[in-house]
């Protein structure tokens, strides 16, 4: 999908942002659901990781702060249904998707 990007658009460069992880909530009924699609994505993420290191004009974007959000100074960013993003969870990942814009500016523009 990065090749095409490159070939068919014209990407200088290619952002692939992390899968975040889940809690318990009505999308994700049980913990043995959370956990084993958290644990699903901590292994897709280590293999974009990986992969995108060897790939020319690819770059594995991690988003800070929702892997252990601090809940007392920010509230919870994942909502109850355990899937979706609170509205702080959605400015936190706004935040982040524009530092990556910022960090293609600045190295690759």
């Amino acid at each position: 999908m990065a090749e095409l990007m490159h070939t068919a658009v014209g990407a200088k460069l290619v952002m692939i942002g992390q899968a975040l992880d889940r809690e318990l909530g009505s999308f994700m009924p049980t913990q043995q659901a959370v956990d084993l699609y958290n644990h699903n994505a901590g292994i897709f993420n280590s293999y974009l990781e990986v992969v995108s290191e060897d790939t020319p004009g690819v770059k594995f974007w991690k988003h800070r702060g929702f892997q252990e959000p601090d809940l007392e100074t920010y509230g919870p960013v994942i909502d109850e249904d355990g899937v979706h993003l609170t509205p702080r969870g959605q400015y936190k990942f706004f935040k982040s998707v524009r530092g990556a814009i910022l960090y293609a500016q600045n190295y690759y523009l």
